[in-house]
C-alpha cells in the first residue's frame, strides 16, 4: 500500500511540476503532422522523425509548420509523455512532446522553453 501511494504522490508531482501554460519557441521550422502518417500499409508503425510533433487525436487532423522562432503554449500534460498545445488559436493533442520529463532526447535544439520570471 505505501508503494502504492508513492507512486501516485511521485506521479502527480511529476506532472503538476510545469507551470502552465507553458510557451515554447521553436528553433527551426517544426512540422506537426496527424499520427496516421506514421501508419506503414500491412498495419506496420514507423519511428517518430527527430523535431516533428504527431498529433494523436483527429488523425484526419490537417497537417502544419511552425515556422522557426515562433511559439506555441503548452496547456495540458497528458500521460505518457503526450501534451495539448495550443497554436494560433487551435488546440491539438499530441501523444509524444520530447521536452516532457522521461524523454531522453528532449530536442532542446529544436524546442526551447521559456522560463517564465
Amino acid at each position: 500500500m505505501t508503494i502504492i501511494a508513492f507512486f501516485m504522490l511521485f506521479t502527480v508531482s511529476a506532472q503538476t511540476r510545469w507551470q502552465l501554460s507553458v510557451t515554447i519557441e521553436v528553433t527551426r521550422d517544426v512540422d506537426v503532422k496527424p499520427s496516421s502518417v506514421l501508419q506503414i500499409p500491412g498495419g506496420g508503425l514507423q519511428g517518430e522523425q527527430r523535431g516533428t510533433l504527431y498529433i494523436a487525436i483527429g488523425r484526419d487532423a490537417k497537417a502544419f509548420r511552425i515556422m522557426k522562432e515562433h511559439t506555441f503554449q503548452m496547456i495540458k500534460v497528458e500521460p505518457e509523455g503526450g501534451c495539448q498545445i495550443r497554436f494560433e488559436n487551435k488546440d491539438y493533442t499530441l501523444g509524444s512532446c520530447p521536452w516532457l520529463d522521461g524523454f531522453t532526447d528532449h530536442q532542446a535544439d529544436i524546442f526551447k522553453v521559456i522560463v517564465k520570471k
